[in-house]
């Protein structure tokens, strides 16, 4: 009776599936509408359109890269526990254990010259230390600094970087227009 059952329950379900494999769609199409279709749905169209935008995302990857940033760095909670060698009053070296619980944050805001290969920075940070074997906490932080950063005798990728990324967008753009 139970496998009765689930061949009635199975021949009803397949019998659906059946009669919808019977409605068909007639579409009907020109010469031109199968050459249009083949042409857009081609594998060497989609390479083609997927290579323009990795190239516009290269190109806006390039306008980023020198605007101003804001760049936040951190080290939070950092827990460190060693064996140091302390020297004591009489010149003899006493290893002892020392845990320190320590974070750190940095805040500053980059800008880029790339005719000088430099960059310019104004920054404010923050400094914090425990020591947990003496209860001790310190704190350090300069709360505003400016300087640059000007590499000496090195290849200033920046100026060249802005004259041929424009031509590789170029290109590229004047290929897919081609293609």
């Amino acid at each position: 009776m139970k496998r009765l059952f689930i061949l009635l329950i199975f021949s009803v379900s397949c019998s659906g599936f059946l009669t919808a494999q019977t409605d068909t769609m007639k579409l009907t199409l020109s010469l031109d509408d199968v050459i249009d279709l083949a042409i857009t749905q081609s594998s060497a169209i989609k390479y083609t359109q997927n290579s323009n935008v990795n190239y516009y995302w290269r190109y806006r990857n390039y306008k980023t890269r020198f605007r101003p940033q804001l760049v936040f760095n951190s080290d939070l909670p950092n827990y460190r526990h060693t064996t140091q060698p302390v020297t004591q009053p009489d010149g003899s070296i006493e290893f002892k254990q020392v845990s320190n619980l320590s974070a750190s944050a940095v805040l500053s805001l980059n800008q880029s010259i790339p005719q000088l290969g430099t960059y310019i920075y104004a920054s404010t940070s923050a400094y914090g230390i425990r020591n947990l074997n003496q209860g001790s906490t310190s704190f350090s932080g300069a709360p505003f600094v400016i300087g640059f950063s000007q590499p000496l005798f090195g290849y200033n990728w920046m100026k060249w970087y802005r004259m041929t990324e424009p031509m590789v967008y170029d290109e590229a753009q004047k290929r897919f227009v081609e293609e």
